[in-house]
């Protein structure tokens, strides 16, 4: 997926001026000690609600990152911390993740329910 979003971004005249997508294979804390003080943007996406922990997120926020987040865990004390504007939400609360499966749920069931009523002839 990354690779395809990679693809489009750097090849659109209008983007890529001024942003380029890579995959590093094989990140790991040796690579992280070199790209973090050197980007401009991270990117941090977990389902709200969901996130175990936000070094990440805190190494590039106090690089100067801007931060590309999902309103989850550690994104919204780093928010309350450096200020909404250096941050960029996206996505559901937790709050609305867990209506967003009730829903889900409540749909499936009804769904169950009405073929167990209506059997196939």
């Amino acid at each position: 997926l990354i690779l395809s979003v990679a693809s489009t971004i750097n090849t659109n005249t209008a983007t890529k001026r001024y942003l380029q997508v890579c995959f590093v294979p094989n990140y790991n804390v040796s690579l992280a000690e070199t790209l973090i003080p050197g980007a401009d943007m991270s990117q941090h996406i977990s389902c709200a609600g969901t996130e175990a922990s936000g070094t990440s997120n805190m190494k590039c926020a106090m690089n100067g990152c801007l931060l590309l987040a999902s309103r989850d865990g550690a994104n919204v004390e780093i928010a309350e911390a450096i200020g909404e504007s250096n941050i960029f939400f996206f996505g559901y609360t937790p709050e609305q993740v867990a209506m967003a499966r009730d829903e889900a749920r409540r749909t499936a069931s009804e769904r169950s329910m009405a073929s167990d009523a209506n059997p196939a002839e």
